[in-house]
């Protein structure tokens, strides 16, 4: 197993495998950091690419991924989120929300054995409703087993904001 170290960034929380120089780097985590515009992807190699759309699906070999992969519109205040998480040392919390407010936060805490995978799909609500036209963003913040800091990331509802929002 490679060991890990944490760097905190303003905005983005990253977490870097050490690679001996003979292999290639392998992807290690997946944040992003609060946008009105745009999520942003980070990995041990420290590229980021910007993107308004879902991250692509991780490989199975990627790591430590934490993300929420889809934003559905429903109907009223109610959207669908769909999150995936994965880590070798064990998950023990996780959080969502709406970055403008609004309530319907979801928070999940986990007893032992602790999960090494969670893929879950949520309906969350609003139980207020905006009253300012701006774009509509969910966080995801999750503790791993050994982390000092949570990951952080972020996805924007399709169009910026759904319908009757």
């Amino acid at each position: 197993m490679r060991p890990a170290f944490a760097l905190v960034i303003p905005a983005f929380t990253l977490l870097a495998a050490c690679t001996p120089q003979s292999q290639s780097p392998v992807p290690s985590v997946t944040g992003s950091q609060p946008s009105p515009t745009a999520s942003a992807t980070a990995t041990a190699t420290g590229t980021q690419a910007a993107s308004a759309t879902p991250s692509p699906e991780p490989s199975p070999s990627s790591g430590t991924v934490a993300r929420i992969f889809d934003v559905e519109c429903l109907t009223g205040q109610t959207v669908r989120l769909h999150i995936e998480i994965r880590s070798e040392t064990g998950i023990e919390s996780y959080g969502i929300w709406s970055t403008w407010g609004g309530g319907g936060d979801i928070n999940q805490t986990f007893a032992e054995p602790l999960p090494m995978e969670v893929g879950e799909t949520f309906e969350f609500t609003h139980v207020i409703t905006d009253p300012e036209p701006r774009v509509h963003q969910f966080g995801l913040s999750v503790q791993l087993v050994g982390a000092a800091e949570p990951i952080l990331t972020y996805e924007i509802e399709p169009d910026g904001r759904c319908p009757g929002h």
